[in-house]
């Protein structure tokens, strides 16, 4: 399931009128990380991926989107456990779930 709207429900819940805030920031941030993600480049071993995963994780399960914070604990736990040899393929599908998850999410709260 693209996006648990159970999850995205209580979070609307819980932050009411300043739901549209954290979604604008989610929306253009998470742009961001994904790029940063997307970069990434097994010669440099570029820890910035590392944090990025991370963070997209957390604010990805936040907004219900568990398949996307899914896949960015998998690349988290691959740096974590320095089985870096994955990350080319974690990384090969997170575009595409990335744009899933956002068109799920745009779908659900312009309703």
């Amino acid at each position: 399931m693209i996006l648990n709207q159970t999850q995205l429900t209580e979070m609307q819940e819980l932050l009411g009128d300043n739901f549209a805030m954290l979604l604008d920031i989610f929306l253009r941030d998470s742009k961001v990380q994904i790029d940063q993600i997307c970069e990434w480049d097994s010669t440099s071993q570029n820890p910035e991926v590392l944090r990025e995963a991370h963070n997209l994780k957390s604010s990805a399960a936040n907004l219900g989107l568990d398949q996307l914070a899914s896949q960015c604990d998998l690349i988290e736990a691959a740096f974590h456990t320095e089985k870096t040899e994955d990350v080319p393929a974690l990384i090969e599908n997170i575009n595409s779930l990335y744009n899933e998850s956002i068109s799920a999410l745009v779908e659900a709260t312009s309703a």
